[in-house]
């Protein structure tokens, strides 16, 4: 993907060395080029030239005979975020199984009761079927509506034999004003 030159990016990256496609998507985005993890905003890497979900499935033989969950994190870690900002995080998500895996229901448990995360869908009905070494994505969504930390549970439910339902913990800090 290949973002329009900017002129002030260009000319800053033309004084730092770097080419004018990675200073133009400055900000390091989910798709966005890079050249390190600096470069990518918080809870992404810098890999193979752009900013990915950290943690992301490396396909090689099935670990298990039967379906296996895998998920990229065990916390979503939103970090701080300013009121009514809506901050999106990627959660990973594959089959390291053998066998077809089946994921059917997401259940998003907040304990303050605000609705500040969401997910899509918003509800939770899924209907996945993951070959194996399949990958896909849940995208999980935070706006603030208050100044308080906040903590939600997201489990998945699914036809994994060793672990059915798995669950993640989302997480942000105390915020400030936009």
């Amino acid at each position: 993907m290949r973002h329009a030159a900017r002129p002030f990016p260009f000319c800053v990256a033309l004084l730092l060395g770097c080419d004018s496609d990675r200073a133009a998507s400055a900000g390091g985005a989910l798709g966005d080029p890079c050249g390190t993890g600096e470069d990518c905003v918080a809870g992404l890497v810098c890999r193979e030239g752009l900013c990915a979900a950290a943690g992301t499935l490396d396909a090689g033989a099935p670990d298990a005979e039967g379906p296996r969950l895998w998920l990229d994190e065990s916390t979503l870690d939103f970090g701080a975020v300013l009121l009514g900002v809506a901050v999106t995080l990627p959660l990973g998500v594959a089959n390291v199984g053998g066998a077809a895996l089946t994921i059917d229901h997401l259940d998003l448990d907040e304990n303050d009761g605000l609705r500040e995360f969401s997910i899509d869908p918003p509800d939770g009905r899924l209907d996945w079927a993951l070959a194996p070494n399949d990958e896909r994505t849940i995208d999980v969504s935070l706006l603030a509506a208050d100044a308080e930390a906040d903590t939600a549970t997201l489990c998945l439910d699914s036809n994994d034999p060793a672990e059915p339902t798995r669950c993640v913990s989302l997480v942000s800090e105390i915020k400030g004003e936009a």
